[in-house]
């Protein structure tokens, strides 16, 4: 699985914005964000997403009402693909039975219970853009962020209590109803009104106010977005109990409005009681940023990159971990062999810890199987634990294959693998050139919980001539059994160093387990 189809309701919408950080965060995927109106496609993007639609092993949509759209304009194709639908519309939950998906997400509980079923995955944002700001505004100033200016998101009446409260009010957003928006600024003509704006000006926006206010009518939002983008800048929120709030809400960290949208007296007394209490609202913003820490925009990419592998197949993940340093030849040979293997439910993670980047090399095998690429600097140390373990961090498979650069699997390598009945505390190895050894880990498989477990790879091993005994000894007292698979075969691409040119290395290294083990 490597290509993948996100269908999204228009360019630079909410909606649009979320599908391009799950973009920007699994570039191992060749991902594809298309807008397809819902209601007027217009023809060149229908043809965009025609040609899409052909090579996408998983079509996610992001809208519900732009893949009845697709259904309707090509029910032909629409059958030929595994889909996942992402739910953004709470009104809209219970309209179809979306037995046409393979998974149904939704980013917030209250929806989840509507469909226990759907998959829940939180709504997340880029918290390194939407730094917290330690410096907060003197000033009186209340904020709102739409999308679209309408009457749901209840902004006239935030704007007529500001009026009458004489705070300035900062409206951020497009205008989608201008009849509403007249009615806006005929209540409050002093509104500060910032439409098209960038993303660092609606930041910058966050960091001049004093107060963050969300709205909308009950069962209008699923988010949104705006009020994690405040919490993270460090600005307090005032929000009625819709969307995430009720998974956001700790007592403390946002303020809670029981009252209707169109209460304005009411929306006037929460407004004041926070904007005349700095310590309580100081207070608001650390407790807010403790809750959105948690919700890190590289977090929801990857448990949509866990989705897309799901329903891509019926067979479990398997995370091939390949080390490299300094031999690009070597490396295309071993990612070469990798690409031609006959299980097809894998990714494939380079961790380069060599002065020679090899990152094209890796990135040019995207064509044939996800690849991501890792690099850090190795400082003139024995890295490849560390390098290990790194791989290990970022693989999202069941299962993990170590396969280091040296290794040219064959094509059956990783089903042969995978049809062990591998059970927990089971660690399997290969046979490299037809030779049958002892346990070593260059070409292995097991499961990433168990590795995880129990420590994974020792970084104390600092120099060649450890690591396998070293890991037979610890993973051995804790009940582990090493099987050889006979049927997984390797052959070797290049030469490991001389041992001969490595004793003293060997000699440090069984000194150290020694040390640890107090064996020979």
């Amino acid at each position: 699985m490597k290509n993948v189809l996100i269908l999204v309701d228009k360019h630079k919408s909410a909606i649009d914005r979320l599908a391009q950080t799950i973009k920007e965060h699994n570039t191992h995927l060749n991902i594809k964000v298309l807008p397809l109106h819902p209601k007027r496609p217009d023809p060149i993007q229908v043809s965009d997403v025609i040609d899409a639609w052909e090579e996408a092993d998983v079509v996610h949509v992001s809208y519900w009402k732009t893949g009845e759209k697709f259904k309707e304009l090509f029910p032909e194709l629409w059958d030929k693909k595994r889909k996942i639908l992402w739910h953004h519309n709470p009104y809209d939950i219970n309209k179809k039975d979306w037995k046409d998906y393979k998974r149904v997400i939704v980013h917030n509980k209250t929806m989840q219970n509507e469909i226990p079923y759907a998959r829940y995955i939180p709504q997340c944002i880029d918290l390194d853009f939407y730094g917290f700001k330690k410096e907060y505004t003197e000033e009186k100033i209340v904020n709102m962020v739409a999308g679209r200016i309408e009457s749901k998101k209840g902004i006239r009446e935030v704007a007529q209590a500001c009026k009458e409260l004489d705070y300035k009010f900062m409206l951020v957003g497009r205008i989608s109803n201008k009849a509403y928006f007249d009615e806006i600024m005929k209540v409050n003509p002093d509104t500060d009104f910032r439409e098209n704006i960038t993303d660092k000006e609606l930041v910058d926006s966050y960091y001049e106010s004093a107060l963050h206010v969300c709205n909308s009518i009950d069962n209008f939002e699923s988010g949104t977005m705006p009020i994690l983008e405040a919490m993270a800048c460090g600005v307090p929120v005032l929000t009625r109990n819709v969307g995430h709030v009720p998974d956001l809400y700790d007592g403390k960290n946002i303020a809670v409005r029981m009252g209707e949208t169109s209460d304005v007296e009411d929306l006037k007394k929460e407004l004041k009681e926070l904007m005349e209490s700095r310590d309580l609202r100081l207070i608001m913003r650390e407790r807010a940023w403790k809750t959105v820490k948690n919700r890190p925009a590289e977090k929801m990419a990857r448990m949509f990159n866990k989705v897309y592998y799901e329903i891509s197949s019926d067979k479990p993940l398997v995370s091939v971990i390949v080390p490299t340093f300094d031999r690009p030849a070597i490396l295309t040979e071993c990612l070469a062999h990798i690409a031609n293997q006959d299980y097809e439910n894998f990714e494939v993670i380079v961790i380069d810890s060599g002065n020679e980047s090899v990152q094209r090399v890796a990135e040019a095998f995207r064509e044939y199987m996800p690849v991501k690429y890792i690099r850090f600097e190795n400082n003139g140390e024995y890295t490849l634990p560390k390098a290990r373990n790194m791989g290990v961090v970022e693989a999202q498979g069941e299962f993990l294959l170590f396969c280091d650069e040296r290794i040219g699997m064959e094509k059956n390598a990783i089903t042969s693998f995978v049809d062990i009945d591998i059970r927990e505390s089971l660690w399997l190895y290969g046979i490299k050139d037809s030779v049958s050894k002892a346990f070593v880990e260059n070409f292995s498989f097991i499961k990433r919980a168990d590795l995880i477990k129990h420590g994974m790879f020792n970084e104390r091993i600092d120099c060649y001539g450890g690591a396998s005994q070293e890991l037979r000894q610890r993973y051995g007292g804790h009940g582990y059994l090493f099987q050889l698979v006979y049927e997984a075969q390797a052959h070797a691409l290049g030469k490991s160093s001389s041992k001969f040119n490595r004793k003293r290395e060997i000699t440090k290294a069984k000194l150290n387990l020694w040390k640890l083990y107090g064996t020979n």
